[in-house]
């Protein structure tokens, strides 16, 4: 059992209680009213709160807290024992033996006020009652009654200036965080540790080693409260068990971000699904993009009859026998604005959807329905017992024109993109002879077995050209990236040893059973180059990005031990179990730049991918794995233990991890599609069965309706924005603080193509330092002797503006002492 609880610091102005929502009191900190004892049954009034959670209880204790950590074990009970232990409506269920197996770790603030005045906020509406021998030696017959929980604990001044708090996140886990005011010192915060076998400080964690497996304790993101500035705090080591902090100087990743220890953080999450006929329906979201306004659009298919379409919409009743597909807009705070089915009476599906650069939603699938195109559309009829499909809407819903697009075969939309120019592209699967190619595409004549299709159209639904790209044996399109140079990307699955890959490509020969493949198109439907990759056994790519600078990323699972990964990447080794995901990047002109793999024991699959603004790689899937997947103190630090989980992690160049977690419940969890809003955070969405951990209090849809989508927005904390406009040509950028940790002065090294200030700025916002530098200039020495030891931010503001009249900055840590 690992339990995972994140202890953010917080270096604050004024500390400022966020409104908390009501708990229940079962759930939360709950007073200690005479009714906690000790293990020798007497009441232990050194317990002020006590709040308990699967596996572990917290004690919030006066000069310090406790972890109790705790596995069950169950024992069933001899049948003759049965019969005589229970009642006899009972004596069909066998009885338990149960035991509980506790082990206690007390952490004691060192040198901390002994008599902190504590607080409580956020009452819990209802209470317990508690009628114990614990009680009954501090309030006799009477019990412990009306006792509340409540949301958040204070200690004040546990050390001068500085407060800790208790506090539940979105998901009901507690946390705890220091709060140091002005004149606090953030060295005088120690603590130790007594009960654990040891601990020891790993990957930016401490871990207390108990009977029943490791505590993690982890530090999510420090900041400025107010302003929301990241300072790079980390543990330190101090000896006997007991640990401080350290403020170190940081090497910060430079450009438009400030990357700092990063860490996902929920936002919000709903689930989207509704009941059917007979029982629940079954729903998934398979798509989701992201508007030019910070709207989240979704798409999937569903079977619900009820809680998918609005009145008005283009689509208010479900129409399909086995499922329609369905469409819907939701605010970037998670309001559903609106939704509606797309369907005819068989199967219909959505695959895959993009936002024009007009604003309108352009959504893909597949269908065996008939009369769901438009008059006069590219195809109005189907053709075959599957086509696909492709719609234009307008952003309120309004359907503009549809297509069906295939021939007597079965045909699969798997992937659709829009470029630049607005035109619309999709890529899928199709086993037609006819209809699919046009004379001047790549591949005019179908192959073998299934080809992979790719087609354009217009942004009025006219095709411009259309071919087939496969061999003798299968060949499957399941991604699409259009760059902002107009060049088509293609990624998928093949088991064809011909027509795949150009000569002195990455990977010219097939290399096992099943490879993936990556192709090169022009806007025209030229091949400029085509690879496979993949190793002895059965590769498959399911995601494909293009980074501002035209750089390709494609993700996808493998089950090869080889030609995968490349040295230093994040994970050179292949996993050992069934599959593992991988992520891979080349250049635009098709050199592999580096590979990793990514996964443990189990099954790991990749399913979709996004380039952030700063470059890096967010890559999302879904895993049965219990290690390898997850760092310490993310979002969901550990696996929940039921088939499969959602997951989702960040990459920076060079295939380096920065972060990864869990996302998922009581059941089973897939990501399958992922945006990246303007703000950087990130959008996640797909399928669930699970009934807790999903969704937020108050979401569009907070409970489970037994199969649901899920659509999920975290706020990534690894990037921190220091401007609003992000025109590159007005970033100017500090390439080094030199010594850092520094005392008497400081150089600071610029690009010195700009004329700007330089300002140093402590950790309450406030600028203490400002040095106007001219264009040109590239070392610049500041004095900093009068100033307080401490951590501070060194910022250079440029003075040439952008259109829009924003200035530029780049933002470097400087460390004083």
């Amino acid at each position: 059992m690992v339990m995972a609880y994140m202890v953010p610091l917080s270096l604050a102005s004024q500390t400022t209680a966020s409104a908390q929502p009501t708990p229940r009191a079962d759930r939360a900190y709950i007073e200690n009213r005479g009714q906690i004892g000790d293990q020798h049954g007497k009441p232990n009034h050194d317990v002020r709160f006590l709040i308990t959670r699967p596996g572990l209880n917290i004690q919030l204790r006066n000069n310090g807290f406790s972890y109790d950590s705790y596995v069950v074990e169950r024992c069933e009970l001899p049948i003759d024992s049965t019969d005589r232990m229970l009642p006899s409506k009972f004596r069909d269920r066998p009885a338990e033996d149960i035991t509980y197996h506790f082990h206690r770790v007390d952490i004691d603030l060192v040198g901390a006020n002994p008599k902190p005045m504590i607080t409580a906020t956020g009452a819990s509406q209802d209470y317990l009652n508690y009628y114990t021998h614990i009680t009954e030696q501090v309030h006799g017959e009477q019990g412990a009654t009306d006792v509340r929980g409540y949301a958040r604990v204070t200690y004040h001044d546990v050390w001068p200036g500085i407060d800790m708090e208790w506090f539940m996140d979105d998901r009901e886990r507690p946390e705890y965080q220091f709060v140091v005011r002005p004149g606090g010192d953030v060295a005088s915060i120690q603590w130790r540790y007594r009960g654990a076998h040891r601990t020891e400080l790993m990957a930016e964690a401490i871990v207390m080693h108990a009977q029943h497996g490791p505590i993690r304790e982890t530090l999510p993101r420090s900041y400025v409260q107010g302003t929301g500035t990241s300072i790079d705090v980390r543990y330190r080591a101090l000896g006997d068990n007991t640990y401080g902090f350290a403020l170190p100087p940081t090497d910060m990743a430079m450009g438009e971000t400030l990357v700092i220890d990063p860490l996902p953080e929920l936002v919000w999450g709903t689930y989207y699904g509704g009941s059917g006929t007979g029982g629940s329906g079954v729903d998934g979201a398979s798509a989701v993009a992201v508007a030019s306004d910070g709207d989240i659009i979704l798409a999937g298919e569903t079977t619900s009859t009820a809680s998918i379409a609005t009145a008005g919409s283009h689509q208010v009743i479900y129409d399909g026998w086995l499922a329609d597909a369905y469409l819907a807009r939701f605010s970037s705070g998670g309001v559903r604005l609106w939704g509606t089915y797309y369907g005819g009476i068989f199967t219909d599906r959505a695959t895959a959807l993009a936002v024009t650069p007009d604003g309108d939603i352009v959504m893909a699938g597949l269908t065996l329905s008939e009369a769901i195109s438009t008059a006069g559309s590219h195809q109005e009829e189907l053709d075959g017992s599957t086509d696909a499909i492709l719609v234009r809407f307008t952003s309120g819903g309004k359907r503009l024109w549809g297509t069906y697009y295939g021939g007597p075969g079965d045909e699969y939309a798997n992937a659709l993109a829009v470029a630049p120019n607005g035109d619309i592209l999709i890529a899928g699967q199709t086993t037609s002879t006819t209809a699919i190619a046009t004379a001047d595409g790549h591949q005019s004549v179908y192959a073998r077995n299934s080809d992979a299709f790719l087609v354009r159209f217009t942004a009025g639904g006219v095709r411009l050209w259309g071919t087939y790209y496969g061999g003798r044996n299968d060949d499957i399109a399941r991604a699409l990236a259009v760059g902002s140079d107009g060049i088509i990307v293609m990624a998928g699955q093949t088991s064809s040893s011909n027509a795949i890959a150009t000569p002195r490509s990455h990977q010219d020969t097939l290399g096992g059973v099943f490879d993936a493949f990556l192709v090169r198109f022009t806007l025209s439907g030229v091949r400029l180059w085509g690879t496979y990759y993949g190793g002895r056994f059965v590769d498959n790519a399911s995601a494909l990005a293009v980074s501002s600078n035209g750089d390709i990323v494609m993700a996808g699972d493998t089950r090869s031990s080889s030609a995968i990964a490349t040295t230093d990447s994040h994970q050179v080794l292949y996993g050992g179990g069934d599959t593992d995901a991988f992520v891979v990047r080349f250049t635009s002109g098709g050199s592999r730049l580096w590979g990793t793999y990514y996964g443990g024991a189990g099954l790991d699959n990749a399913r979709a991918l996004a380039v952030a603004l700063g470059g890096e790689i967010v890559m999302a899937g879904y895993t049965s794995s219990i290690d390898d997947i997850a760092s310490a103190g993310s979002h969901q630090a550990a696996y929940s233990g039921f088939d499969v989980d959602a997951f989702f992690a960040r990459f920076k160049d060079g295939g380096v991890r920065e972060w990864g977690t869990y996302c998922g419940g009581d059941g089973w969890d897939e990501a399958l599609a992922l945006a990246i809003e303007s703000d950087g955070d990130i959008v996640l969405a797909g399928r669930t069965s699970s009934t807790e951990s999903i969704a937020t209090a108050g979401s569009h849809q907070a409970t489970s309706g037994g199969s649901d989508a899920f659509l999920a927005r975290f706020r990534d904390n690894g990037s921190t924005s220091v401007t609003t406009d992000q025109a590159p040509e007005y970033v100017p950028s500090i390439r080094s603080v030199q010594p850092n940790p520094a005392a008497g002065s400081v150089t600071i090294v610029c690009e010195g193509t700009q004329a700007g200030t330089i300002d140093i700025v402590d950790v309450q916002g406030r600028i203490v330092r400002t040095t106007f530098i001219d264009a040109g200039m590239t070392s610049v020495p500041i004095s900093i002797a009068d100033l307080a030891p401490g951590s501070y931010r060194v910022r250079f503001m440029s003075n040439v503006s952008s259109a829009s009249g924003t200035l530029k900055a780049s933002v470097q840590a400087l460390v004083v002492v």
